[in-house]
């Protein structure tokens, strides 16, 4: 696991296998408050501080010339004075300090590396990868295979989005669901809709349709892409995932189950087939009987849709949307906005520092879900939303004063929206919300 810039630790994240478990970790709390480690599949990827030089992590940019077998451009953890100097490649003469990647302990056992592979005798200090916990439980890497209030806490104990620990050594560990997208079979008049809402949404949409009209139909509603060929050959270029959400609304049962027989072998999130309850119920029949897997195919929502009296093509993909984001919405993971990490690695047209505001927890109806995030661009502009309203604008509020700033790089921060005060202010959801601001762009 290696020390990362702001756009370096982002740009893995957008590189993400998004099949994988990913999750960002972030210290909260103590003196490594605001630090940060992404992990895929509980591989440690990189790590990310938010000390200005000069205190924590320093940027060298020269081979360091005591001999130990640094690298160039390395970092050097200055702030609590114990010695940990990632990518050392050897260990000093004296024994007293080990880097990230040493494979030995020195014989003092005081102080280990992020990387190493035992523990110290005395166990009180071990770095970030290490595969054992010391038994007094006090002192770990500062990330998710750290400490929090005397309790460790573990890659694999850590199965949704939420702060684990207590007191000041707490943990915020996000898991990262990939961006939703959206694979319509068929171009009709209902999938016309879907693919507007779906886009309005953020997804990424796919339209497969073997008629040129409607597949045109479906390019003018604004489908990310359309693949004009047979339903059988187009399925074959879609691989699936877990955050692919397949809708059936082919023009006829043949159809119907042509796609359905090779949707039903992919990795999905949901599969919906429209069509009246008999119709279905014979597709989904002859599949079985044809040696289809039975679990998957009675798991299709059939027939699609939220039961809302929909009648019209716009109130069917209304209901077929609803239904879906109810799926969408019990995966435990959150993740990062549309365009959001596009803005945030863009040095171009979304230049200067930004504030990443992401909602940490929450108490009673506050209106949205923790993992929650927005983006504060240096003119004042936000990419995403965490509500809206008063409690958004204080956010705002506090993210340009840490933009002016110039110095500070993170901050926790409440906004109570219960009480006399926040009942004058317009604050009409009565919960409380706790938002973590971090400062993008300051390396």
């Amino acid at each position: 696991m290696c020390g990362m810039r702001d756009f370096d630790f982002y740009q893995a994240v957008k590189n993400l296998n998004p099949d994988a478990k990913n999750m960002v970790a972030t210290c909260l709390g103590g003196a490594c408050q605001g630090m940060k480690a992404l992990f895929s599949d509980g591989r440690g990827i990189g790590w990310q501080s938010p000390f200005p030089s000069g205190k924590g992590i320093r940027w060298q940019k020269g081979q360091l010339d005591d001999g130990a077998g640094w690298e160039p451009q390395v970092h050097r953890l200055l702030g609590d004075e114990t010695g940990w100097e990632p990518r050392m490649r050897g260990l000093p003469e004296d024994g007293t300090k080990c880097g990230f990647d040493a494979q030995e302990l020195p014989d003092d056992g005081t102080k280990c590396g992020f990387d190493a592979q035992e523990l110290p005798d005395d166990g009180t200090k071990c770095g970030f990868d290490a595969q054992e916990l010391p038994d007094d439980g006090t002192k770990l890497g500062p990330h998710i295979l750290g400490c929090a209030g005397g309790k460790a806490v573990r890659l694999a104990e850590v199965s949704k989005t939420g702060i684990y620990g207590s007191q000041m050594d707490t943990v915020f560990c996000e898991m990262l669901a990939g961006e939703a997208e959206i694979v319509i079979c068929g171009g009709g008049h209902v999938s016309v809709p879907v693919i507007q809402i779906g886009r309005m949404l953020g997804c990424q949409v796919t339209v497969l349709e073997d008629r040129a009209e409607f597949a045109g139909h479906a390019r003018q509603a604004g489908a990310s892409e359309v693949i004009c060929r047979p339903f059988e050959q187009g399925l074959e270029t879609i691989a699936g995932g877990k955050n692919v959400y397949f809708i059936i609304v082919t023009r006829g049962h043949r159809y119907d189950q042509i796609c359905l027989e090779r949707i039903a072998k992919k990795e999905h999130a949901y599969i919906g087939m429209m069509g009246s309850r008999k119709r279905t119920a014979a597709v989904k029949q002859a599949l079985i009987e044809n040696g289809a897997d039975a679990d998957v195919i009675n798991r299709v929502y059939t027939p699609i849709g939220l039961e809302i009296g929909a009648r019209t093509p716009e109130e069917i993909a209304v209901a077929v949307m609803a239904q879906l984001i109810q799926v969408k919405n019990k995966n435990p993971g959150s993740g990062f906005p549309q365009g959001m990490l596009d803005a945030i690695l863009d040095e171009k047209r979304a230049a200067g520092r930004k504030v990443l505001a992401t909602i940490i927890s929450r108490t009673g109806s506050a209106p949205r879900e923790v993992g929650t995030k927005m983006l504060v661009l240096a003119d004042g502009s936000c990419i995403g939303t965490i509500g809206g309203g008063c409690a958004e604008a204080k956010i705002l509020q506090k993210a340009q004063h840490l933009l002016e700033d110039g110095v500070k790089k993170f901050q926790l921060c409440q906004v109570d929206m219960t009480g006399r005060e926040a009942e004058e202010e317009g604050m009409v959801c009565g919960g409380a919300i706790e938002v973590m601001l971090e400062v993008l762009g300051m390396e």
